[in-house]
């Protein structure tokens, strides 16, 4: 993986998640759905302190782009 800056989707991981949530999204799968698949998909990023504050990040990101972030995926 490599680090290219400090915004959200400044990196490989994030990069990723989003893609495959956008995928996912646009073929009509559920947001719920979803986010329950892309924690199987990252669950080594997730075992990664650093890493895994590039998938929830972008998930937060993408739900919020999608206007359903919600407060427990915020904390």
């Amino acid at each position: 993986m490599g680090t290219w800056g400090a915004g959200i989707l400044d990196n490989d991981t994030s990069c990723e998640v989003r893609e495959s949530f956008y995928e996912k999204y646009n073929l009509g799968v559920e947001a719920a759905q979803i986010f329950n698949a892309l924690l199987e998909e990252c669950e080594s990023d997730l075992r990664d302190e650093e890493r895994a504050y590039n998938v929830w990040l972008s998930l937060a990101l993408c739900f919020w782009e999608i206007g359903i972030l919600d407060d427990e995926l915020k904390s």
